[in-house]
Parts: C-alpha cells; structure tokens; sequence
C-alpha cells in the first residue's frame, strides 16, 4: 500500500480487531447491536447502488 494514511490505518485495524471480535463474541448484547448495525448499514448501501444512474 503506497498511502501512508492506509498503511497506518490496516495497521491499527490488524492490531486490534481481534480483541474487539473477542469482547463481540462474548457478549449477546453487544453481538446483537452490531449484528443489527452491518446489516441495516449493508441494506442501505445496496439501496442507495441501486439508485446510482448507470452512465
């Protein structure tokens, strides 16, 4: 990756992902919530692509 400011972010993202997947994994409350939020968020991004004009 050439972009310093990706670099830095995959390398934050590499380094704390997986405690933050293990505090999701443990916790039904907090896996509901996030589970509720990527697919509301999922099914309005498909919505908005939907209604981009096709050029």
């Amino acid at each position: 990756m050439q972009n310093p400011f990706g670099r830095s972010f995959v390398k934050i993202y590499y380094s704390t992902s997986p405690q933050i997947a293990d505090l999701i994994r443990a916790n039904d409350g907090l896996r509901l919530i996030v589970r509720k939020g990527l697919v509301k968020t999922s099914v309005y991004a498909v919505i908005c692509y939907a209604h981009i004009p096709k050029s």
